[in-house]
C-alpha cells in the first residue's frame, strides 16, 4: 500500500508546514504534482481524454514520497522568465511603467487585444496600470514593510523536498514568493506536498546533511528535532505506528521496482540532484566496474556509438575500432560537458574506469551455449584485466586470462593410422546462423579429467598499446576489429572475426580522419578440409590439408572526409596478400589498388565509400559499399551484365535514450556471389605462393588471398546473402539492460552442380559450397560471377530468427576488496535466447569437421565433406539456441 499525499498529511499533520528563509531555496519543481507533470511529459502524445483521466486518478492516489525518477527536473528560479520580470519590477519599484513586464502587458494588448494575468482580463493600458497600482506595488509594499503575512493569502505556497533536503518551489502562488525573496522576508511559512524518496547509501548521509538546506535555525522543523533530511525526518514521522511501518516498508519494497521501469528525466548541470550518481554508489545509474578497451561487445561502444549520434560528441568518432583510451577519454569529457546531467553521470562512471593509472582486476567467469540438438560448449575460467595510462600519450589495455573447455561427447570415431581422432561440434554450431562467439580461446594441448569429464586447457590475450592524442595516435596488439559507420557489424571489417594482429595510425581534424591499418592474418586452404578441427590452433597437417600459415596481411586505409556536422564521407581501400611483407602497402599516400596493378596484380584489393547523417529527431542513417571486383569498362559503356563482387549495406537509428528505449536501429545488408573470394594466381610455370600442386585451381593449397582469418569470413555474411535485421535496446531497470532482435536472412550456392570438379584423388577436390571459400571458378579461365546469380538460384535457404539477450549487473561488496579498490564489485548474469525457423536449411551440423584418415583411404563421398554444406531443398524446420554465462569483477 502506497503513502498517499492524503494519509501522509493525516499522519504529519503541522509537519507539514515548514518555516523557512525563502533566500535559501534556489529551483523551481514547477507543479505541486509530480506525477501530473511526468504524465503530461511522456504521454504527449496520446488522447488527451486519457491525459486527463490519467491525472485526475494520479491526484487522488498520488503518494507523498515519489521516486527520483519522477521528481521534476530541477530549473534555476533565475532562469525562469516570470522570476525575471518580477525581480525586474522590484528593482525599478515605484516605477513600474519602465519594467519589462509593463511593456511585455502592452505588447500583448496591442498584438491580441488583451493582456491577462491568471483570470484578471486587462483590455486597456489603464487597466494595465491598474493591475500595478492596485496589486502588484501593494505586495511589493506589505513584504517589504510587514514581512509575509498569511492572513492575506489563506492559500498556502507549496514546496516539494528533493532527496538531499533541498527545497523546489512547486505550484501556486510563485509571485508572494519571488517577492518574499527578493526584498528579503526571512521567514515564510510553506507546504510540504511531496518528497523525492532518499538515496539508499547510508555511508552517505553525512554528505546528504552537509547540503539539506535547513529551516531556520532558532525553529528547525517548527520545533521538531532535526534529522538528516526533511525527507528522513517526514518518513521517519510516517513511522509512528506499527500500520504505519508496514505502510513504510511497502513503499520501501515497490520504489526500487517502480524506480527501475523508468528512466530519469534529463537533469542539467548544477541541479543539486546532478551528483546523485556519483555519491550513490550502490545505486549509482552506472556501476564501478572495470573497462577493457579491447572489448568491442562492451557497453562502452553502445554508449559511444548512442552518444556520437546524438551528437554530444563534437568530433565524430573514427570508423576504425577499437579505440584507444585517448579517444575515449575525449569523448567522454564532451559528453559530461555537452550531455544532459543523466548522460554525464554515465559518461563520468566510464571515465573513471579508463582515466587512470593501470591496475590489475580480476574477472572469474562461465559461459554456455547449446542448441536444442543436444550440442554445447561451456567455458569457465579467469582473468586479470588492465586498463589505464602508463604516461599522458602511452595507455594500455588488455586481458590474460586462462581457461577450461567442455564440448559436447564424442558422436563416433574414425581410424587415422591406428590413431583415434575424435569427431566435435565446430564451436559455431551452437550459435545461430550468421554468428559467432564473441571471445577468442586458443587450446593448448592441456586435457583434465574431471568428474569423469575431459576438459580442455586454453589461454585467452588481447591487448592493445596505444601511443599519442586523440587527435594523432598510433596502436599496436592482438585484438578484435571493426570498421564503419555501423559499430556493432559491417561489410568492411566485423567484430565477429577472430582476434588478430594489430598494427594502425590515426590522425583526426577538423574536416577529415585518416586512418591506416595493417592485419596480421593466418591463412588456410579454400578445400574444407579443416587444418584445425578441434579450434586448438595447432594445424595437425593430416590429409590434404597444410594446416594454418602464417604471413598473410591485410592493408587498408580510409580518408573519412567531415562534410558537415552532422554529415561524414568516407572512401576505404584494402588489399589481402601474402608470403611477403610489401612495403608499398605501408605508405599512407599511396594507392593501394594501384600498387597492386604495378606488381602485377597478384593481390586480392576491394575499395568503397560509406556516408553517415545524423538527423533530426534523434535520428541517423548510414550507408556502406565494398566493391571487390566489377566490369568497370562494361560499365561505363552501360553494359551492366559483367562482374559484380560487391556487399552493401544500409540502415537507419533512432536514439531516444530515454524512458525504457534506448535505441531502435534497422539495417540490410547484402553480399553477392563470391565477394571476399579469391583464386590463387601462377606465375609462369610455378607458382606464386607456397602449393602442393601446380594446378592454379587446386583449392588444396593455403590461400594467402580470400577474406578469411583462420579460416573464417572477416565479415558476418557467406557469400551470396542477404540480411534484414531489426534490433531494439532496452534499460528497463538500471541494473539490466536487454537487447531484442529480429532478423530474416538468404543464402544460395552460387555454384551450379555441374561445376563440382570430378578430379582424382591425390589430384583437386574443389569446393563448390558458395562460402568465402568458393572462388567461383570452373577451370583456369572461366569463372561464375561474369553475370548476375544474387540469389537467382532454385534452392534457397531463407531462415527467420527472433531472440533476445539480458545482462543483469548487480553491486558486491567484500570489504578487504572495496577498501583495497575504493569501489564495490560487480556480479553480471547473462542469457539468452534465439528461435529460428528455416526453409531449405542446410543440413543440422553445418560445420561438424570429422578427423580425417589417410589420404589413400577417402572415398569421394568423404572427401567432399565441407565447412558449410550447401542448402537443401525440403530440409524445412526449427532450431533453437540459448545461452548463459555469469562473472565476478573486482
Amino acid at each position: 500500500m502506497i503513502v498517499t499525499r492524503k494519509k501522509a498529511k493525516s499522519i504529519l499533520k503541522e509537519h507539514l508546514v515548514l518555516t523557512i528563509d525563502p533566500a535559501r531555496v534556489l529551483w523551481s519543481g514547477g507543479s505541486q504534482d509530480p506525477l501530473k507533470e511526468y504524465i503530461r511529459t511522456r504521454y504527449a502524445g496520446a488522447p488527451l481524454i486519457l491525459q486527463r483521466s490519467a491525472i485526475k486518478c494520479v491526484r487522488t492516489i498520488h503518494p507523498f514520497v515519489v521516486p527520483g525518477r519522477w521528481f521534476p527536473a530541477a530549473t534555476p528560479l533565475e532562469a525562469l522568465d516570470k522570476y525575471r520580470k518580477v525581480a525586474d519590477v522590484v528593482e525599478k519599484y515605484p516605477r513600474y511603467q519602465t519594467s519589462a513586464w509593463y511593456h511585455e502587458l502592452l505588447k500583448t494588448l496591442a498584438d491580441e487585444g488583451a493582456a491577462f494575468h491568471k483570470r484578471i482580463v486587462m483590455r486597456s493600458r489603464r487597466e494595465i496600470d491598474d493591475f500595478f497600482v492596485r496589486y502588484v506595488l501593494p505586495l511589493i509594499e506589505s513584504m517589504r514593510d510587514e514581512g509575509y503575512r498569511g492572513d492575506k493569502a489563506p492559500d498556502p505556497l507549496y514546496v516539494l523536498i528533493g532527496s538531499h533536503g533541498e527545497l523546489y518551489k512547486a505550484g501556486q502562488g510563485n509571485h508572494r514568493f519571488y517577492v518574499a525573496r527578493l526584498v528579503g522576508v526571512r521567514r515564510l511559512p510553506v507546504r510540504v506536498t511531496a518528497a523525492s524518496a532518499p538515496p539508499g547509501n547510508a555511508a552517505n548521509r553525512d554528505q546528504r546533511e552537509r547540503v539539506c538546506l535547513d529551516a531556520d535555525a532558532s525553529s528547525g522543523y517548527n520545533g521538531a528535532t532535526r534529522t538528516s533530511g526533511r525527507n528522513e525526518y517526514l518518513m521517519s514521522m510516517i513511522r509512528t505506528t506499527r500500520l504505519q511501518r508496514a505502510w513504510a516498508l511497502t513503499l520501501a519494497l515497490m520504489l526500487p521496482a517502480a524506480v527501475g521501469l523508468l528512466q530519469p528525466n534529463e537533469v542539467h548541470a548544477g541541479d543539486p540532484r546532478a551528483e546523485d550518481t556519483d555519491r550513490d554508489g550502490f545505486f549509482a545509474d552506472e556501476l564501478h566496474r572495470p573497462q577493457v578497451t579491447t572489448n568491442l561487445e562492451s557497453e562502452l561502444y553502445e554508449y559511444l556509438s548512442m552518444w556520437n549520434d546524438r551528437g554530444y560528441i563534437r568530433g565524430r568518432l573514427p570508423y576504425l575500432r577499437p579505440y584507444p583510451p585517448q579517444v575515449m577519454r575525449a569523448a567522454l569529457e564532451e559528453v559530461i560537458e555537452r550531455a544532459p546531467q543523466t548522460h554525464a553521470r554515465r559518461a563520468r562512471e566510464f571515465l573513471r574506469a579508463i582515466d587512470r593509472e593501470p591496475g590489475l582486476h580480476f574477472l572469474g567467469e562461465h559461459h554456455s551455449s547449446f542448441n536444442d540438438d543436444g550440442d554445447y560448449f561451456n567455458a569457465t575460467g579467469a582473468a586479470v584485466q588492465s586498463t589505464g595510462f602508463l604516461l599522458d600519450n602511452l595507455a594500455i589495455s588488455g586481458s590474460l586470462g586462462m581457461y577450461m573447455f567442455d564440448e559436447t561427447p564424442f558422436r563416433g570415431t574414425v581410424r587415422d593410422e591406428d590413431r583415434t581422432k575424435s569427431e566435435r561440434v565446430w564451436v559455431d554450431d551452437v550459435h545461430p546462423t550468421g554468428s559467432r562467439m564473441g571471445y577468442d580461446y586458443m587450446r593448448d594441448d592441456s586435457v583434465f579429467n574431471v568428474a569423469g569429464r575431459e576438459l580442455l586447457g586454453a589461454l585467452s590475450v588481447q591487448g592493445v598499446s596505444a601511443f599519442g592524442s586523440e587527435n594523432v595516435y598510433g596502436q599496436v596488439g592482438l585484438t578484435r576489429n571493426t570498421y564503419g559507420p555501423f559499430y556493432d557489424s559491417g561489410t568492411i571489417l566485423s567484430q565477429n572475426a577472430s582476434h588478430a594482429g594489430h598494427f594502425s595510425f590515426t590522425y583526426r581534424s577538423d574536416r577529415f580522419t585518416y586512418q591506416h591499418l595493417l592485419l596480421g592474418l593466418a591463412a588456410t586452404p579454400d578445400d574444407g578440409f579443416a587444418p584445425d578441427p578441434r579450434g586448438d590452433g595447432r594445424g595437425d597437417g593430416v590429409g590434404p590439408s597444410q594446416g594454418i600459415r602464417p604471413d598473410k596481411y591485410l592493408a587498408f586505409h580510409s580518408l573519412t572526409f567531415h562534410l558537415l556536422d552532422w554529415l561524414d564521407f568516407s572512401l576505404h581501400e584494402s588489399i589481402t596478400f601474402g608470403q611477403r611483407l610489401d612495403p608499398i602497402y605501408l605508405v599512407p599516400t599511396s594507392v593501394l589498388i594501384y600498387n597492386q596493378i604495378i606488381y602485377g596484380e597478384k593481390d586480392s584489393a576491394f575499395l568503397g565509400f560509406s556516408v553517415d547523417a545524423r538527423l533530426p529527431m534523434d535520428f541517423a542513417t548510414s550507408a556502406s559499399l565494398y566493391v571487390g571486383d566489377a566490369g568497370f569498362g562494361d560499365l561505363a559503356r552501360l553494359d551492366f551484365d559483367t562482374r559484380y563482387k560487391f556487399a552493401a549495406q544500409v540502415g537507419g537509428r533512432w536514439t531516444p535514450m530515454r524512458d525504457v528505449v534506448q535505441r531502435v536501429s534497422a539495417d540490410y545488408t547484402m553480399v553477392l556471389p563470391y565477394t571476399y573470394t579469391h583464386r590463387r594466381k601462377p606465375v609462369g610455370d610455378g607458382a606464386l605462393y607456397e602449393t602442393q600442386h601446380d594446378d592454379a585451381s587446386n583449392t588444396s593449397d593455403v590461400n594467402y588471398q580470400n577474406y578469411t582469418h583462420r579460416g573464417h569470413s572477416l565479415v558476418d555474411l557467406d557469400p551470396n546473402s542477404d540480411r534484414l535485421r531489426l534490433q531494439t535496446r532496452l534499460r528497463p531497470h538500471r541494473f539490466v539492460r536487454v537487447n531484442l532482435l529480429a532478423a530474416f536472412m538468404r543464402h544460395a550456392n552460387a555454384t551450379p552442380d555441374d561445376s563440382v570438379y570430378d578430379d582424382e584423388p591425390g589430384e583437386n577436390v574443389g569446393t563448390t559450397d558458395g562460402t568465402v571459400n568458393d572462388s567461383g571458378y570452373r577451370d583456369e579461365d572461366s569463372n561464375l560471377y561474369d553475370e548476375w546469380r544474387f540469389l537467382k538460384q532454385d534452392v534457397i535457404e531463407r531462415v527467420i530468427q527472433l531472440g533476445f539477450d539480458t545482462e543483469i549487473t548487480l553491486p558486491v561488496e567484500v570489504e578487504w576488496l572495496t577498501a583495497t579498490r575504493g569501489t564495490p564489485g560487480t556480479l553480471t548474469f547473462d542469457f539468452g535466447y534465439t528461435f529460428e525457423y528455416g526453409w531449405n536449411r542446410r543440413p543440422r551440423g553445418a560445420g561438424v569437421i570429422v578427423g580425417w584418415p589417410s589420404h589413400e583411404d577417402i572415398d569421394d563421398a568423404e572427401r567432399l565433406i565441407r565447412n558449410q554444406p550447401t542448402p537443401e531443398k525440403g530440409n524445412h524446420g526449427a532450431r533453437h539456441f540459448g545461452r548463459f554465462g555469469f562473472s565476478l569483477a573486482y
